[in-house]
Order: C-alpha cells, then sequence, then structure tokens
C-alpha cells in the first residue's frame, strides 16, 4: 500500500516538475519572429519594433510590452482560451481584433487598432485603460458576454460602442468619445466625461451618469428601464423618456436651435429638489414628481394623461418657468392633463453647464476645473438704429474663438452674413445693412466655434420687424435713475405685452404682464428700486417677439 501511495506521489510531483519546466520566458528586441505560447509562458517585448505573428495565446501565458517597445503583430490568434497583455509601450493592430475565449489587456501606454474590436459570449474578458494611457479604435466596439471594459483615461471609437449583453459593463472614468451612436443592453455607469457623436440608446441594463454626457443624437430610454443622471446630461437631438428618469443634477434636452429640442416624458420623471431641467419644447404624457425647475423656451404641452406634482401636502415645489407662455391662467401652453397644487409658474435664471451638482464625481470635477471653459452667453438683443438691424452681443469664451452671425427670413433657414473672433472686451456689435427690405421680419443667432476643441454653441433666436420697427420703441424715465422707473409705449392698438428686466449678463431679474391700449402708456417698474447699481435691459415681448429694448442705469 504504501508503495502505491509512494508512486503516486512520485508521479503528481514528476508531473508538476514536468509542467513547470515547460514555462518559457522570451525576450525580443524588435524582430518578426513568429511565437506559439503556452500556457505559463512570458513573451517581453523590450525594445524595437515587434512585427512576428503571435500563432497562440492561452489562458495562463502573458506578453508584455516594454515602455520603449513598440507591439505590432502581423497576425495574432485570441481564439483560444486568451491570455493577458501588459502593454506599458505602444501596440498596434492594422486589423480588427475579435476575442474569444478568457483574455486580459492591462495598457498603460498608447493602442490603435485599425478596425473593429469585438469581445464575443464567452468566458471573462477585461479591458483596462489605465490612467494616462488612450485607446483609438478606428471602428466599432462590441461586448458580448461576461465583458468588462475600464476606461481610466482616454478611449477614441471611430464607429459605435454596443453592449450587447446584461452581463456586459462599460465604466468610464476618463474621456470617452464615440463617433457613432451608444447602444447598451448592459450596465453603462460614466463618472467623468462622454461625448457622442450619434444617439445614446438605453435599451435594456441599467445607465448611471455621475459625470457629464453630451450627445448630438437623440436620448432614448425604452420601457422599463431606469436612468438615474446625478450631474449633468446635454443632448442636442432631444430625449424621449419611456422608462423612468431620476434627474438629480442637470438635463438640457436639446441645443440645436431646431425642432430637435425637446423633452418628451411617456414614462416617469423624478426631479430631485435643487435639480434643473432645460429644453426648447417640453411635452409630458406621464408622471413628472418631485421638485426642482423646470425652463421652456418654446412650447409646453400637459397630455390629458399627463399629471405633473403629487396630491399630498409637500413642502416641496416644481417650478415651471416657459419664457413664452401664451396664458397667464395656465401654467403650460396646452393644459389637458392633472397639474398639482405643488406645481407653481415661477420666474427663474436660465441654468447653463457651467454649474455644480452635489453628485457630480470628484473625477469629473477635476476634469472640468482643468478644461479650458465653454462660451457662455452672457447677452444678445437686436435694435434698430438708423433704420437698420443692430447686433450686441458679449459672451465668455476662450482666446480665438470664432463668432458666426447668422440670419433668417423663416426662423428655418440659416445663412451666414459675416464672421467675428474673440477680443479682450468680450462685448461685441454688428450693423447688418444688407437686410431684404421686403420681409416683414428678421431672425438673428450667433454661433461660438471653440477654438480649443471646434464645440459649438448658439444663442437664442431673436427677431425683429422690419415694416413695424419704428413704431415700436420704448423710453425710459429717470433714466439713469436712483429709485423707481416708468417705461413709455406709444402702441397702435390694444395688445398684450410683456416687461422684462435682464441684468447685463443675460440674467432675467423680472418679468410681468401688462396691456397697452392705443396711445400712450406709461407702466409704472417699481422693482427697479430694488436693484443693485449696475446696467440692466429692459426688454417689450409681444408673442414670442422682442419688439422693444432700451438699457437702463442704475444708480
Amino acid at each position: 500500500m504504501k508503495t502505491v501511495i509512494f508512486s503516486i506521489l512520485f508521479s503528481l510531483l514528476l508531473s508538476l516538475s514536468f509542467s513547470a519546466a515547460k514555462a518559457v520566458n522570451y525576450s525580443n528586441t524588435g524582430t518578426n519572429q513568429a511565437y506559439s505560447l503556452s500556457s505559463g509562458d512570458t513573451l517581453r517585448i523590450l525594445e524595437g519594433t515587434y512585427s512576428g505573428s503571435i500563432n497562440n495565446l492561452p489562458n495562463g501565458a502573458v506578453i508584455i510590452v516594454s515602455a520603449n517597445a513598440r507591439f505590432r503583430p502581423s497576425s495574432i490568434n485570441f481564439w483560444t482560451p486568451a491570455g493577458r497583455i501588459v502593454n506599458n509601450g505602444k501596440v498596434q493592430f492594422d486589423y480588427s481584433i475579435g476575442v474569444g475565449g478568457h483574455f486580459s489587456f492591462e495598457n498603460n501606454g498608447e493602442v490603435a487598432i485599425q478596425g473593429d474590436l469585438s469581445f464575443y459570449n464567452g468566458a471573462n474578458k477585461t479591458w483596462t485603460n489605465k490612467s494616462g494611457s488612450s485607446l483609438t479604435v478606428s471602428g466599432s466596439i462590441s461586448l458580448g458576454t461576461n465583458t468588462t471594459i475600464q476606461n481610466d483615461a482616454k478611449l477614441s471609437v471611430g464607429g459605435s460602442i454596443n453592449l450587447d449583453a446584461n452581463n456586459s459593463s462599460l465604466t468610464n472614468t476618463g474621456i470617452l468619445f464615440v463617433t457613432g451612436n451608444l447602444n447598451s443592453n448592459g450596465q453603462l455607469n460614466n463618472q467623468n466625461t462622454l461625448n457622442i457623436a450619434g444617439n445614446l440608446n438605453q435599451w435594456n441594463g441599467s445607465l448611471s451618469n455621475t459625470g457629464s454626457i453630451h450627445q448630438s443624437g437623440t436620448f432614448t430610454i425604452s420601457s422599463g428601464m431606469t436612468y438615474v443622471n446625478q450631474c449633468e446630461l446635454i443632448t442636442k437631438g432631444g430625449i424621449n423618456n419611456n422608462g423612468t428618469f431620476q434627474n438629480n443634477g442637470l438635463v438640457w434636452a436639446g441645443t440645436s436651435n431646431t425642432a430637435a429640442d425637446q423633452l418628451t416624458n411617456s414614462g416617469s420623471f423624478i426631479n430631485a429638489a435643487n435639480a434643473k431641467v432645460r429644453t426648447a419644447t417640453f411635452t409630458n404624457y406621464g408622471s413628472f414628481t418631485g421638485a426642482g425647475f423646470i425652463y421652456v423656451t418654446g412650447q409646453t404641452t400637459l397630455g390629458s394623461n399627463g399629471v405633473i406634482g403629487i396630491g399630498t401636502s409637500t413642502l416641496d415645489t416644481i417650478k415651471v418657468y416657459d419664457l413664452t407662455r401664451t396664458n397667464a391662467s395656465n401654467i403650460f401652453d396646452n393644459q389637458w392633463g392633472t397639474v398639482r397644487p405643488n406645481t407653481v409658474y415661477r420666474a427663474f435664471a436660465e441654468p447653463d453647464s457651467i454649474e455644480s451638482y452635489p453628485g457630480c464625481s470628484q473625477a469629473y470635477k477635476i476634469t472640468a476645473a482643468s478644461a479650458p471653459l465653454p462660451v457662455k452667453w452672457n447677452y444678445f438683443h437686436v435694435k434698430m438704429l438708423q433704420d437698420q438691424p443692430v447686433l450686441y452681443w458679449s459672451a465668455d469664451y476662450e482666446p480665438g474663438m470664432l463668432f458666426e452671425i447668422q440670419r433668417s427670413y423663416d426662423n428655418v433657414n440659416f445663412t451666414v452674413i459675416s464672421n467675428a473672433t474673440s477680443n479682450n472686451t468680450a462685448a461685441y456689435s454688428f450693423a447688418d445693412a444688407g437686410i431684404d427690405r421686403h420681409q416683414v421680419a428678421v431672425y438673428y443667432r450667433i454661433k461660438g466655434v471653440s477654438a480649443v476643441d471646434g464645440d459649438v454653441k448658439y444663442t437664442d433666436t431673436r427677431m425683429i420687424r422690419i415694416a413695424e420697427a419704428k413704431t415700436a420703441t420704448l423710453s425710459l424715465y429717470p433714466n439713469p435713475t436712483r429709485n423707481n422707473a416708468a417705461v413709455n409705449y406709444k402702441s397702435s392698438q390694444t395688445e398684450q405685452l410683456i416687461i422684462r428686466i435682464k441684468s447685463a449678463n443675460g440674467q432675467q431679474i423680472y418679468m410681468k404682464n401688462v396691456v397697452a391700449t392705443a396711445g400712450s402708456n406709461r407702466f409704472e417698474l417699481g422693482e427697479t428700486s430694488q436693484l443693485k447699481s449696475g446696467i440692466y435691459f429692459v426688454e417689450l415681448i409681444k408673442g414670442m417677439e422682442i419688439i422693444a429694448a432700451e438699457k437702463l442705469v442704475k444708480q
């Protein structure tokens, strides 16, 4: 019996010793030698450029690329249960990569893939971009089952990103650029900066954002899905919510100055106490509860089945501010649904992306603090002087920013009529001597183009009537003033107007509805006595149009 046991132990030790003996440490200094690695083998690329083929990379095998080396294999086999690659230098794949088994990639340097990066269904697969590294994929990235991507640095994708499985995950604590769409059926967690040129579609799984998501397309949340925004979500193509949307930060739905600037809620939208929603068109067919702020520059609709607010007693209020409200007795332009008591109409300052929210991650706060500031519009006004429109605007910017002045006669098709570059005063003006005087009205907007990253930001659109501009005038008295001031306005008919006071940086201070009768009108502005010393603008609004404006100096 002892002999048998001894024989078994001896055979086992011999086997282990033989296996250990098979593990090989290879070193390469920049050749095209081919390798077929076995489990336990290590290949070190010490220097130069490696250009050979890796015929086998099984589980347990390791390739290490040194800081001064370049790994550019002519081919590499990831189909067998794959091993591990640690990159401290530069890696380049001149073809698409498909991973079908065990695999892990730790990137501490630079990686470029001239094609797609596909993780197929199968055993665990991980890709980690460590701080200070970069990964550039010219094609798309697809994540099958048991796939994890952790980006702590810079990841650029020329195509789309597809999280195809519920247990696939993408966590971004760095900067991620996606040229195509981001389609997720898995676990998407953004903690820093995510820029998407296409659409963001959350079909399944979960999506959490404690950083900043900027996208040029639309954002769609499917029925049954939940999205939590802790920090900042800004879309160019608007938002369609059919699931559950929890907003604890800023949601800016639409920045294109087109009909795409809309938020349509057909599911459940929950807004935190200090959270803000900004859009051009707000449509609610579902339930909107919580508190916070809703800032709308265009039409608002509460559908027949829509509900906003809650029916029970609460100290929280949902504050709605529609800059173009048509009916002072209603909160919404089209109000067919149910408005609960904690929903109120209230004027407040325009939300912007420079604000910070408690739920923003530390990673994003550090990135935002070190990044160049995008253009911030302080004000934009158009006045008729000496029978021609004159544009006035002020902006905070980075040096070299380009301003495109655009004109339209239908508020749809805009043409660039002039350009200006940023100066040291941050204040600009432009007189348009080329208007078509056969038109009734003309529309203007300014397009700011960042000199740093090409980011684009528009002003609101301003309209002025060509035929009636001479008669739509107001005067302020006294001006300058130490206390109260009054608006003097001469009208040809009875009309409903809005008087709005804005600060020099464009923030709304006060707004009230008035009725002008045919002839001379005087409207007292007792609120000016509460203003601090400075420069303000008093605007007279009819419908959706600013028909006159005048500068007010408070001493």
